[in-house]
C-alpha cells in the first residue's frame, strides 16, 4: 500500500458530507453534485464544524477521511491507519456520490 504524502494531488477541498462525515479531498470534484454536503476554509473549520453536527467535544473529533486520485486515475481513500486504499465505485457511481453518501 502507498503511504498518502504519495498520491497527493491538488489543493485539498474540506467537506463534511451530508452523513456529518469530514473528508478532505486531494482532486478535483464537482460539487454541484454534492447535495446537502458543506464546503469549508480549512480542516480545523471542518474539525469545528463536525463536532456542531455531531454534538461532540472538539477534541473528540477524529481523522479526517482523505480522498485521492492517484495518475493511474484510480480514486484512493486513507482511513485512520493512514494506509491509502483503493475505492470501489459502484456502477456508474460517481466519486462525488461516494463522498456524499458516505456512512459507516
Amino acid at each position: 500500500m502507498r503511504k498518502i504524502q504519495d498520491v497527493v494531488q491538488d489543493k485539498p477541498l474540506y467537506v463534511l458530507n451530508q452523513s456529518g462525515y469530514h473528508f478532505i479531498v486531494h482532486c478535483k470534484i464537482d460539487v454541484s453534485l454534492m447535495h446537502n454536503a458543506k464546503f469549508l476554509e480549512s480542516e480545523e473549520q471542518l474539525h469545528i464544524e463536525h463536532s456542531k453536527v455531531a454534538g461532540v467535544d472538539i477534541d473528540e473529533v477524529g481523522c479526517s477521511i482523505e480522498i485521492f486520485l492517484n495518475s493511474d486515475r484510480i480514486y484512493l481513500e486513507s482511513g485512520l491507519n493512514t494506509l491509502v486504499y483503493p475505492i470501489n465505485l459502484t456502477h456508474e457511481q460517481s466519486i462525488e456520490e461516494y463522498i456524499n453518501d458516505w456512512v459507516l
